[in-house]
């Protein structure tokens, strides 16, 4: 049985990007599983790796900010697939 972490990350990752409205395609990629994300005129690469990293790669901008956001908030095991972060709440206030 194989670690379920990736899989976690990965659910976490793909719900979050559904949530913002960003528009996304996934591929997969030796060891990762990769979401390119547009939102905008922004694009970013969230790279999910089978050892449950999180990369976001990408020139500065919200949606790379936004995406930061989010790999601090799984690095510190704050996300649950399905619930709103503190701060996608802010954004909605």
């Amino acid at each position: 049985m194989g670690n379920p972490y990736p899989d976690k990350v990965y659910g976490q990752v793909r719900s979050f990007i559904e949530r913002q409205g960003s528009e996304y395609t996934e591929k997969e990629e030796k060891n990762a599983k990769r979401f390119d994300v547009q939102h905008g005129k922004s694009t970013c690469i969230a790279k999910v790796y089978s050892t449950g990293t999180l990369q976001i790669q990408g020139s500065a901008s919200s949606l790379k900010q936004t995406l930061e956001k989010l790999k601090e908030a799984i690095e510190n095991d704050a996300v649950l697939a399905d619930e709103l972060l503190p701060f996608e709440i802010e954004a909605f206030s």
